[in-house]
C-alpha cells in the first residue's frame, strides 16, 4: 500500500521539474532573442535602383583621310576641339618639296639678274636721249648760223648731216627697244615658271581640314563608320560581339598615301550608349534615367530606340552630357539608375505585415510599437519609406519577435 504514493509523488515531481525545465527553457530563449533583437536609427538616405552595365559608345564621327601621298604634319594637338573648316594637319612630299624649292631659289636669282639688266637698260636708254638731245640741239645752232650769213654749202652740209644723224638716233633707238623687249620677255617668262613652281609646291602639300566641329584625334580604330547612332537595326548582338577594333596611332613625319585614313573627328556634343538586355524589361521608349560611369557622376540620359531581336532588345541611349571616357573609349562600364527615391530610408528586413498594413518596429520607452509606412521605392537591400521621423530606431529583425515579413516593395529588381 506504500508503494503506491511514492508513485504517484514520483510522477507529480517529475511533472513539475518538466515544467520548471520548459518554463526555463522559454525564459532563457526570450532572453537570447531579446539579445539579438537589433536596431538602427531612421536615417536620411538615397534609395536607388541599380543595374549594371557594359555599353557600347555611339558618336558622330568623321574619318579624316590624306588627299595625297607624303609625310604626315599635325597643325593640332591630338584631343582638341577645332571649328569647323580648321586645317588640321598636312601632307607633305619632301622630295619634291626640296628639289621644287631649289628650282625656286635659281629663279629668283635669274629674276634678280633680269631685273638688274632691266635697270641698267633704263640707265642706257635715258643716256642716249641726252646724247641725241645735245647732238641735235648744237646742230640745230650751227645751221641757223650758216643760214643767217647766207653760207649755203655749210648749210647743205649741216642738213645732210641731221639727216644722217636722225637715222642713225631711229636705228639706235630700235636696237634699244628691241633688247628692252627681249629683257622683259624674259622677265615674263622666268615669273610665270615661278608661279607655276609655287603652284606645285602648293600641291605638293596637301591640307586635312575638319569636316564639322568636334574633337581632334589622330588615331582610328575602324569602327568610326560602323559605330552610328543611325545604324542600330545593322547592329545585332552577334554583329556588335564580333567587332574588331584594330587601333592605330599617328605621329608627325609618319609617311602615309593617299586615301589612307590618318585620324578623325569626334562630334564632342553629343553621344549615345548602346546596350543589350534580356527581353522583356521593362524599358520603354522615351523612359527618362541615369546613367553612372564608373569612378564617375551620374549623367541624365532618355531611353531614344528600343530594337527587338528575339531573346534580347538593343537598347539606345542618349545621354544629356557628355563624360570625358565617352569621346575616347568604345566601351564603358557603369550603372543605369532606373529609379531614384529620397527621404527616410529602412532596412527591407525591417518591413512587416500586419492585417493587409506595411509598417515597422519602432522602439520607444522600452516598448515596440507597430507603426504603419508607406514605402515609395527599394533596392531591395534598403527601402525609402513615409511615415516615419527621422532618428527612430526601428528593428532591423523583426521576424526573431514572430513577425510577419511584408510582401517585396515595388522598385525590387
Amino acid at each position: 500500500m506504500r508503494r503506491r504514493p511514492l508513485r504517484v509523488q514520483a510522477l507529480v515531481l517529475a511533472g513539475l521539474l518538466g515544467a520548471l525545465l520548459l518554463w526555463a527553457g522559454q525564459a532563457g530563449w526570450r532572453l537570447v532573442r531579446e539579445a539579438l533583437v537589433r536596431t538602427v536609427p531612421v536615417q536620411a538616405s538615397v534609395v536607388e535602383r541599380r543595374l549594371p552595365v557594359e555599353a557600347w559608345v555611339l558618336r558622330r564621327e568623321w574619318v579624316l583621310t590624306a588627299g595625297a601621298s607624303g609625310y604626315l604634319v599635325p597643325l593640332v594637338q591630338g584631343g582638341q576641339h577645332v571649328p569647323k573648316g580648321a586645317v588640321v594637319a598636312e601632307v607633305v612630299d619632301r622630295v619634291e618639296r626640296a628639289a621644287l624649292s631649289q628650282e625656286l631659289e635659281v629663279l629668283a636669282q635669274e629674276l634678280a639678274r633680269t631685273d638688274e639688266a632691266l635697270r641698267a637698260q633704263s640707265q642706257a636708254e635715258a643716256a642716249f636721249r641726252r646724247e641725241r638731245e645735245e647732238q641735235e640741239a648744237a646742230l640745230e645752232s650751227q645751221i641757223a648760223f650758216a643760214a643767217s650769213f647766207g653760207r649755203q654749202a655749210e648749210l647743205e652740209s649741216l642738213l645732210q648731216l641731221r639727216s644722217r644723224l636722225q637715222a642713225w638716233a631711229a636705228e639706235q633707238e630700235e636696237a634699244l627697244a628691241a633688247q628692252r623687249v627681249a629683257l622683259e620677255a624674259e622677265k615674263e617668262r622666268l615669273e610665270e615658271r615661278q608661279r607655276a613652281v609655287l603652284r606645285r609646291l602648293q600641291s605638293a602639300t596637301d591640307v586635312i581640314q575638319a569636316p564639322e566641329a568636334g574633337r581632334f584625334d589622330l588615331w582610328v580604330d575602324g569602327l568610326e563608320e560602323r559605330l552610328q547612332p543611325g545604324r542600330v537595326e545593322e547592329l545585332t548582338p552577334r554583329a556588335v560581339r564580333a567587332l574588331d577594333s584594330r587601333t592605330r596611332r599617328f605621329a608627325a613625319g609618319d609617311r602615309v598615301v593617299a586615301g589612307q585614313p590618318v585620324g578623325r573627328l569626334v562630334d564632342s556634343h553629343q553621344v549615345w550608349l548602346y546596350l543589350f538586355l534580356p527581353s522583356g524589361h521593362g524599358l520603354a521608349e522615351g523612359r527618362r534615367l541615369l546613367f553612372q560611369p564608373e569612378g564617375g557622376p551620374p549623367v541624365a540620359g532618355r531611353v531614344g530606340r528600343v530594337v527587338f531581336f528575339g531573346e534580347e532588345t538593343g537598347l539606345l541611349i542618349e545621354l544629356e552630357a557628355v563624360p570625358e571616357a565617352a569621346l575616347t573609349q568604345r566601351k564603358v562600364r557603369g550603372a543605369l539608375i532606373l529609379d531614384r527615391w529620397e527621404g527616410a530610408v529602412v532596412p527591407v528586413s525591417a518591413l512587416v505585415a500586419r492585417e493587409g498594413a506595411t509598417g515597422v518596429l519602432v522602439e520607444v520607452g522600452g516598448r515596440r510599437l507597430f507603426t504603419r509606412v508607406q514605402v515609395k521605392g527599394s533596392d531591395g537591400v534598403w527601402a525609402a519609406v513615409q511615415g516615419l521621423p527621422l532618428g527612430s530606431s526601428v528593428v532591423v529583425n523583426p521576424r526573431l519577435l514572430g513577425e510577419r515579413p511584408a510582401p517585396a516593395p515595388a522598385g525590387d529588381p
